[in-house]
């Protein structure tokens, strides 16, 4: 299985285990990750969740090689110009993301190596994120046709600010893990190879909290923060069904697969 949920003392962790692709994932791993989140959510005895990935990577977003059904999904999109299948994806990735959004306990994303795309956007879900010096924070959908519509374009701008979202999104450029640490996108930053075992000390932080007082603040941080995000997250989807519809998608991926720059022509 290549998410994989272990539970230390009253932590649990979900593990993204697929290195040979990075962490990429494909439709089976959405699902997975949703069916364990919510296995989380139902548990009263947790203090934090913390989502990782194994590799050196924490997660490349989502698997476009032709083996993952969600390819075939995007491609008859384009075809058909249907932006009812588009939207269907979406909402359907952004269903699985928002288990691990909703989790009652703090989540914290440790990450390492690539955190791109999809991968971002999962990090993006968590309540706090800690980043190698290695990490690499990559929102690359322009530049294959769509736009990072799983809470990659609403959820970034909260966080960082609308110029700085702008900068990442428009063009798909990297941004280290230290540079994350002063952008507001991590919290803190640790040494390659540590992201795991220092979001676990920094678990044990949070415990001398009490584990009701822990929750409760938790979901009053949560509602300020995100008051307003569903209709960002709304509009979100809207737009990125159709950036997926209008064809570019696939001018996009075609010259990713090829590793060359897309014609846009």
């Amino acid at each position: 299985m290549s998410i994989r949920l272990t539970i230390q003392s009253d932590v649990g962790v979900l593990e993204i285990n697929r290195p040979e692709r990075r962490n990429a994932l494909s439709h089976e791993e959405w699902h997975d990750l949703r069916r364990m989140a919510r296995s989380l959510g139902q548990r009263t005895d947790l203090r934090a969740v913390i989502v990782h990935g194994v590799g050196g990577h924490f997660c490349a977003g989502m698997d476009l090689k032709p083996d993952n059904p969600i390819s075939a999904r995007l491609i008859q999109s384009v075809m058909e110009h249907s932006t009812v299948i588009s939207r269907d994806i979406i909402l359907e990735l952004k269903a699985c993301l928002r288990e691990v959004s909703e989790l009652p306990v703090p989540v914290v994303a440790a990450i390492e190596g690539a955190c791109v795309g999809g991968g971002m956007e999962l990090a993006l879900c968590a309540d706090l994120r800690i980043a190698a010096t290695d990490a690499v924070f990559r929102l690359p959908e322009t530049r294959i046709g769509m736009i990072p519509d799983l809470g990659g374009t609403a959820k970034l701008t909260r966080l960082v600010g609308p110029g700085r979202a702008t900068d990442l999104v428009l063009s798909g450029r990297k941004l280290l893990g230290e540079d994350a640490l002063v952008w507001g996108l991590a919290e803190r930053t640790c040494a390659p190879g540590t992201a795991l075992e220092t979001a676990l000390a920094w678990v044990d932080e949070m415990r001398l909290g009490g584990p009701k007082a822990t929750r409760l603040a938790l979901n009053v941080i949560r509602t300020t923060a995100r008051r307003d995000q569903h209709k960002d997250l709304r509009h979100e989807t809207a737009l990125g069904a159709r950036a997926i519809a209008s064809g570019e998608a696939m001018i996009g991926v075609a010259a990713f697969a090829a590793k060359t720059d897309p014609d846009w022509t």
